[in-house]
């Protein structure tokens, strides 16, 4: 039998039993999974994006962390304001919808957006997949 506690649905609960496993998993989950994830501050500025963001958009990491919200189409941002103030507010804790973004070569993407709240650090969390048909 495993030391480890077990969740309701019967699986290991290792990253309650080992904070230091956890956050190195969240990280390796973040950098190498194929969806596209971003971390936003409380003001909304990007603070980091994964590879596969980085690829979906055409753009090196640091290109995108200095455009920030110009890769989205500008109807979009101002939508994407609405619901990140609605966020930020303790309004809503996640919102979704279809999005579309500016790729480095001029061409338009449609992406599903995710965001979280990340309530502790009053920031937000998105994934976006891609969903141009």
């Amino acid at each position: 039998m495993s030391d480890v506690p077990a969740t309701r649905d019967g699986r290991d609960a290792v990253f309650a039993s080992e904070p230091g496993s956890a956050l190195a998993a969240l990280v390796a989950a973040f950098q190498h999974v194929t969806i596209g994830m971003v971390v936003r501050g409380p003001d909304c500025r990007l603070l980091d994006v994964n590879l596969a963001y980085s690829r979906m958009l055409g753009y090196e990491r640091d290109g995108l962390l200095v455009l920030d919200s110009a890769s989205a189409r500008p109807v979009d941002q101002a939508i994407g304001m609405t619901w990140w103030r609605r966020l930020a507010a303790g309004e809503v804790d996640t919102h979704q919808r279809e999005k579309r973004y500016l790729r480095k070569d001029g061409s338009v993407l449609w992406g599903l957006a995710t965001v979280s709240a990340l309530r502790d650090e009053r920031g937000g969390f998105a994934q976006v997949q891609v969903i141009t048909a």
